[in-house]
């Protein structure tokens, strides 16, 4: 089985919680990081949520930017298929992420 990461997603938060990244059918996937960076010109709260297939999102964590600044968790676990990553920012397109990560069946 492949053990390097690979970006599984990327794209940019908005400003209402939304979805992020959701495993495939029939894989699992293990979460290596996830990395936020505002690129915008004002300080920024982010937050991530985890949430289980057909479950209720819950909030995993909270990190304020500044302006070019950067925040990543690690070694979040492992996610079965369906599960969710789930994401917002204070303003919309100001915020970048990358989800790194193994997908395995």
């Amino acid at each position: 089985m492949p053990s390097t990461p690979k970006i599984l997603a990327n794209g940019q938060v908005a400003s209402a919680k939304t979805t992020i990244y959701t495993v495939p059918v029939n894989l699992h996937a293990i979460i290596r990081t996830v990395t936020f960076v505002n690129v915008g010109g004002v300080t920024e709260t982010v937050q991530l949520y985890v949430k289980a297939s057909g479950g209720t999102s819950r909030k995993f964590s909270r990190a304020l930017l500044l302006a070019d600044e950067f925040a990543h968790e690690e070694d979040i676990g492992t996610l079965e298929q369906g599960d969710e990553l789930e994401a917002e920012t204070t303003n919309a397109a100001s915020v970048d992420f990358t989800v790194m990560g193994v997908d395995q069946v």
